[in-house]
């Protein structure tokens, strides 16, 4: 009886190169970006924010951390199909800590508590989705949710409600166009006899983190234009 040969590894160890390779890139960017775009934003967006203080550093260090892992989760996620606790889990526990910190050096337990209604309530939302529908979203999507909510509740409630509807806008809108594209790749296939069944498969991950971020970047001023009457 003659065993098979053994499939070669260079293909999969090409593969985690090409993965790990694009995770550190994407995370050595967003860090750069982050620090350059946060500090000059962020004094600007709250006049209530003292630039001087511990507490607005230890939250600009919170931002970067969620804008490296935000890298590294949606290489991951499109390449993968899937958010590995590795990254959820320490991130989470490692943005909390310095919500914390920063709330204890303002002075105001206000941005702490917000983080964590957010947190929990994300989380538990996306739960509740996951319960019942498992196809459409996964484990790893609940424990990201909680990490966004608990990196979006400080910036206020409004910033936390864009940040929380923005992923499933956005993702209805792409859904959308791959719904009318794969339409008209089948019409082309059956005029031409090629066969275009092949299934269209999609990561939540990426646009729960691109929502979570433009509500950081634009959920309050979004928020109240929406909801102040003109």
């Amino acid at each position: 009886m003659q065993t098979p040969d053994p499939v070669p590894a260079r293909p999969r160890a090409r593969t985690h190169l090409r993965l790990t390779s694009l995770a550190l890139a994407a995370a050595a960017l967003s860090a750069a970006l982050m620090t350059t775009a946060v500090s000059r934003w962020w004094p600007q967006a709250s006049p209530g924010v003292d630039i001087e203080g511990a507490s607005f550093w230890l939250l600009l260090a919170a931002y970067v951390l969620l804008a490296v892992a935000s890298a590294v989760l949606c290489v991951i996620d499109l390449v993968l199909h899937t958010l590995p606790n590795v990254i959820l889990l320490p991130s989470g526990a490692a943005l909390l800590a310095l919500v914390l910190a920063a709330a204890i050096a303002a002075g105001d337990a206000g941005p702490l508590i917000r983080s964590l209604v957010c947190c929990l309530a994300l989380a538990t939302g996306y739960g509740l989705l996951w319960r019942c529908s498992p196809r459409s979203l996964g484990g790893g999507d609940v424990k990201l949710a909680a990490l966004l909510g608990a990196a979006l509740g400080p910036l206020g409630w409004g910033a936390a409600l864009v940040g929380a509807l923005a992923p499933f806008l956005l993702g209805g809108v792409h859904a959308a166009v791959l719904l009318l594209t794969q339409a008209a790749r089948r019409r082309l296939g059956q005029c031409s006899g090629a066969d275009t069944h092949r299934p269209t498969a999609f990561p939540f991950g990426p646009w729960m983190l691109v929502g979570a971020w433009t509500g950081i970047f634009a959920g309050t001023d979004i928020a109240s234009a929406i909801l102040t009457p003109t």
